[in-house]
């Protein structure tokens, strides 16, 4: 037995054990339901995590508190993630957790990931599949459990905006296992029915677990396949379901739907009024403009009598100047006619035939004379350019005894030659051609 054991002292014992478990727990998840939950003014978060045998008193400081994804409430199932530590002023074991999420959200985050993965490759999403909501539209159809808050929030925004639109309820669950089948059928029935032009999915805010009747696949399918437009508002607008993805327009909110799909009556009245206006400008700028061309009319129209009055003078005007015309005319004419009679007095073309017929034996004559002449001076020429011709002509060189020599090739032999021998040759004399043949030759 030691004889001198080791005393310690209060605040180094816990901070020994303090300094063992965080070195042994530094990060461990715990899971269990919060009993105590307090929220002091400085942001952090105390609160105690137990299951049916044991507690653990745990705290979460300001920085790590201000990330939580949700407000945390006595009662609820969460996971924590921290390290295990002594509070020292007390003695306490307690862990001080770094983050904290409901218990199960882990997998159906997880599950809602793969499910929204899958229906993004399907196409499910594409804007170029989202039909349009209706400008105006007859009837109003809200998919939404008949007590929920969210309905009477919609029915209220509705009749504050354009009271005169009916609304259709297709009532079914929000919540729980029953949801999704319900909401298909809701919506199914929309559709065989056939009378909204447009449906509000509604539903208020709650938790992953709450609004997991939403993130259903058969569901999805229905709300592309619908006919009708869709429009989803699914809790606030920090959650985000399939439905929301799959819808043709997301609101943030209920009351943000209604005011997304119903007119405003103020801004109609508006519209119509400003139209009224501009159709009265319009009417009156017209009148105005049709008065000014009626004006213009008058101003040139003419009395029929002063207008007959005027036709009147003007025909006679042109009366007058038809009769002048007519009278130059004719005096023209008789003049013309005068002047061919002159010309075709019988002994003026007598007088004139034996001049031309004169004149045409005097011509004959001397074209007679300039062709003999003429063919004369040619004959002359012929015979001179015949006498040169004979004198260069080598047939006539010919006739005075000389000869032309050809070989094979009709080529004109110039000199003797040795290639000759054996061959035939063709002389040409003035008078004939000699075939010889070749069998000796001379220098």
């Amino acid at each position: 037995m030691n004889q001198n054991p080791r005393i310690y002292r209060v605040s180094e014992l816990a901070n020994e054990m303090r300094n063992l478990l965080e070195m042994s727990y530094a990060s461990v998840w715990i899971e269990g339901e919060l009993s105590t939950l307090s929220k002091p003014a400085s942001g952090h978060i105390y609160f105690t995590i137990k299951d049916d045998e044991a507690q653990i008193r745990c705290a979460m400081f300001r920085n790590q508190a201000q990330r939580l994804p949700f407000s945390p409430s006595v009662g609820e199932k969460v996971k924590i993630r921290g390290k295990l530590s002594v509070y020292t002023a007390r003695g306490d074991l307690q862990c001080i957790a770094q983050s904290m999420e409901k218990a199960g959200e882990g997998e159906l985050n997880k599950a809602f990931e793969l499910l929204k993965q899958k229906l993004l490759e399907l196409g499910l999403f594409d804007r170029a599949n989202k039909k349009s909501l209706p400008e105006y539209p007859k009837n109003i159809g809200i998919v939404s459990s008949a007590s929920a808050a969210a309905l009477q929030d919609i029915i209220t925004t509705l009749k504050r905006r354009c009271p005169g639109i009916p609304v259709t309820l297709y009532p079914s669950l929000v919540q729980g296992d029953n949801a999704a089948p319900q909401l298909v059928d809701a919506i199914k029935l929309a559709n065989q029915a056939q009378v909204s032009d447009v449906i509000i999915l509604a539903r208020g805010g709650g938790s992953l677990e709450d609004l997991w009747g939403f993130n259903d696949e058969t569901l999805a399918h229905t709300i592309s396949e619908s006919k009708i437009p869709i429009i989803s508002a699914v809790g606030h607008e920090v959650d985000f379901t399939i439905a929301d993805f799959v819808a043709d327009l997301r609101a943030p909110t209920p009351t943000a739907a209604a005011e997304l799909v119903a007119p405003d009556v103020d801004n109609l009245m508006q519209k119509l009024f400003s139209i009224r206006q501009r159709a009265v400008r319009q009417t009156v700028r017209r009148i105005e403009t049709h008065a000014q061309m009626v004006d213009a009319m008058q101003y040139r129209l003419i009395h029929p009598s002063t207008k007959i009055e005027n036709n009147r003078q003007q025909l006679q005007a042109l009366a007058q100047i038809m009769s002048r015309n007519m009278q130059q005319v004719s005096s023209q004419r008789k003049q013309n006619l005068q002047q061919l009679g002159r010309r075709l007095n019988p002994q003026l073309i007598s007088e004139r035939v034996t001049l031309r017929r004169s004149d045409l034996n005097r011509a004959g004559s001397s074209l007679l004379k300039a062709v003999h002449d003429q063919t004369q001076r040619r004959n002359d020429q012929l015979s001179n350019i015949s006498e040169s011709l004979n004198v260069v002509n080598p047939l006539a060189t010919l006739e005075r005894g000389y000869s032309i020599t050809r070989d094979e090739h009709n080529e004109i032999v110039r000199k003797a030659s040795f290639n000759l021998i054996g061959t035939t040759i063709s002389i040409q004399l003035g008078e004939g051609r000699l075939e010889c043949d070749v069998k000796e030759i001379s220098e």
